[in-house]
């Protein structure tokens, strides 16, 4: 199932959890996976550029590296790097991330502290603090 699949509103389940992880959760990728990261990401952009003004401009970046690893990942896909760091966080710190599903229809919510279903409308915002205090004794940042 492709990304597009989604955005018309079809859950897949795979695709939420490693959505929720990476935008929960990045925080907690090593230093090297996050090095790697943003140095794919701005090679991929760079490979993509309209000009090579604006390519060189990319791998200028404060960040930009080039090695075997950033180019491998730009050339297959920062979906598939994506996916394997979020596999490795929910190994890693299975104990400590909390994923938040709704109580009415199991699906995976926005973050641990979400106290409504973008799939269905249900809503919890009477279980607020309850949310805050579960996801704080994670991984998951402190709520401000």
């Amino acid at each position: 199932m492709n990304r597009d699949t989604v955005i018309r509103g079809e859950y897949d389940e795979d695709w939420e959890l490693q959505r929720y992880v990476w935008s929960n959760y990045r925080h907690a990728l090593t230093e090297r996976e996050q090095s790697l990261h943003r140095a794919a990401t701005l090679e991929s952009k760079a490979r993509h550029a309209k000009t090579e003004p604006a390519a060189a401009k990319l791998r200028h970046m404060h960040g930009y590296f080039f090695n075997a690893d950033v180019a491998a990942i730009a050339e297959k896909d920062l979906g598939t790097f994506q996916q394997q760091c979020c596999e490795r966080l929910l190994h890693d710190y299975a104990d400590l991330i909390y994923i938040n599903r709704c109580e009415r229809c199991l699906h995976i919510v926005a973050s641990p502290i979400a106290c409504a279903c973008l799939w269905c409308g249900h809503h919890w915002y009477d279980r607020r603090s309850e949310m805050i205090a579960r996801s704080t004794s994670s991984i998951y940042p402190a709520h401000k």
